[in-house]
């Protein structure tokens, strides 16, 4: 049986998308993504948050327009391992997310709620939205 990683992140935008492309034309856009950690039951200490480095793939990394401070979800992406040495001759390992597509969950500024509902035509209230 084969064996596979899948992650899913939702969280907010540590600064704007880098949409950027390969010698063969295929674009990528690097984002790094904030995700404040639960606190456990009476905790009252500062939030802990953890930051994911994500690298969006192909046509989706093309419609990544993404600004600082948005929350987006990335769903089934996979974790990737390197490894390499260190200047200093130390091994070093971190683990990247490569991902095929986002969804933005945050609302923008001068999209209307009629704009959204012709993207959806079958839908005649909010309860319809698929959101």
């Amino acid at each position: 049986m084969p064996s596979y990683c899948r992650v899913s992140i939702l969280g907010h935008l540590g600064g704007d998308a880098e949409i950027k492309y390969f010698q063969n034309g295929t674009a990528y856009a690097n984002l790094n993504i904030a995700v404040n950690r639960p606190r456990p039951a009476g905790d009252s200490g500062e939030r802990k948050t953890d930051w994911y480095r994500v690298t969006i793939m192909g046509k989706a990394a093309e419609r990544c327009d993404l600004k600082k401070g948005e929350l987006v979800e990335i769903r089934d992406a996979q974790m990737v391992g390197r490894e390499w040495t260190d200047r200093e001759g130390h091994e070093r390992s971190a683990y990247d997310i490569k991902a095929y597509d986002f969804i933005l969950m945050s609302k923008r500024e001068g999209v209307k709620e009629q704009d959204v509902r012709n993207a959806f035509p079958g839908s005649k209230s909010n309860d319809d939205l698929p959101f």
